[in-house]
């Protein structure tokens, strides 16, 4: 913003929000004080004319002096408790359409899904399986994915690629449970993945993203993500860090595992807080490992020591992994490439190299990026 010189665009869109919510505050606050200074100025016209008559009566007004003393004294009293209503009853129907707001937000009737507290773990064996399965996001036409059909054998190692918008991401969503698929099914050794298990599921799922959270917290507290600080295991922290070779750099700081990452983790490179992610995934010990772009701010040396690591791990896990990288694919056992929500080739890089037109072309320009 600071190096466009767009500061002036940005400001008149906070702007454009806060001039109706100022307006508002004042009309509220006007309409409610403003009743005080005309009840006042009626009351003393009120008793002034009062007054005024009973001078004009036979009697005179001496002995109406202690009637209007009191009057005046009982507007005084009661005035300002008017006065308060008044200005209760005003906020309350300068604030009913915020009100109202709040209202149809807490009685939204989009369905939440409630996560049991004791969740079994439900995992697969032999093989997990995508069947026939179709996909496509509301208020567009296109399917995203379309009969995906998709083979994907326990311990092994399937790299994903294709160009971007081919949905792989929407595939590992899939895959993950976070999305639904209209049309098909996913497959646990041949057991179609329900909804109640779902959570389940995802107690199995290791994901990194390509673009990593961190909270402002220590390193330790980062990697153990979600877990009480004095429940952290700090062997397991540092085994973590060592898979995803970030530990050299964690023992280089004075603070080590206690060092500050700051908000959003600005202290730190990109490539450290991929880093930290992809220990993150360690340190929870799953059995499905998904990987989406989760390397690409690694330089290739630091990337193949990586994903070295994480292949020779004693657990073998399951590993996904989306690559803008071919170096990155090339030892997986499959790999799959989609384009336009289609699975167009599927096999070992040399297969496919020899095979497909489509994956050539495709490793021609990564090659070329």
């Amino acid at each position: 913003v600071l190096l466009n010189g767009t500061q002036e665009f940005y400001t008149s869109i906070y702007k454009k929000a806060d001039f109706p919510l100022r307006h508002a505050l004042g009309n509220n606050n006007f309409l409610g004080q403003s009743p005080r200074f005309a009840i006042e100025a009626l009351a003393i016209v009120l008793i002034s004319l009062l007054a005024f008559f009973l001078t004009s009566s036979s009697e005179g007004i001496g002995e109406y002096v202690p009637l209007l003393g009191a009057l005046a004294l009982g507007a005084q009293r009661l005035l300002p408790n008017l006065q308060l209503s008044y200005a209760s009853w005003a906020s309350i129907i300068g604030s009913k359409s915020s009100l109202k707001d709040i209202i149809e937000l807490l009685q939204n009737s989009k369905k939440e899904r409630d996560i049991p507290l004791d969740i079994k773990t439900v995992d697969f064996k032999k093989s997990l399986k995508i069947e026939n399965v179709s996909f496509k996001y509301e208020n567009q036409e296109n399917f995203a994915l379309d009969n995906i059909n998709l083979l994907i054998q326990r311990n092994s190692k399937i790299g994903f690629v294709g160009s971007t918008g081919s949905s792989k991401s929407t595939l590992f969503d899939l895959i993950m449970g976070l999305l639904k698929p209209i049309n098909g099914k996913v497959l646990l050794d041949d057991n179609p993945l329900l909804e109640e298990d779902i959570a389940g599921w995802q107690r199995n799922i290791s994901h990194v993203p390509q673009n990593i959270y961190l909270s402002d917290g220590t390193i330790a507290e980062n990697i153990a993500f979600g877990i009480e600080p004095s429940l952290v295991d700090i062997g397991r922290v540092k085994f973590a860090a060592d898979v995803a070779c970030i530990s050299s750099f964690i023992e280089s700081n004075p603070s080590k595992y206690d060092a500050l990452v700051g908000e959003r983790g600005v202290k730190i490179s990109g490539g450290e807080k991929q880093r930290i992610g992809i220990a993150r995934a360690i340190y929870k010990e799953r059995k499905l490992l998904i990987l989406d772009e989760a390397t690409s701010a690694l330089d290739n040396s630091t990337e193949k020591k990586v994903i070295e690591a994480i292949t020779n791990l004693e657990s073998k896990p399951t590993i996904l992994m989306i690559a803008h990288r071919l170096s990155t694919v090339k030892s997986c056992d499959s790999i799959v490439q989609l384009e336009n929500g289609k699975i167009v080739a599927e096999g070992s890089y040399e297969d496919l190299l020899e095979n497909s037109s489509s994956f050539k072309e495709l490793a021609t320009e990564m090659e070329k990026n």
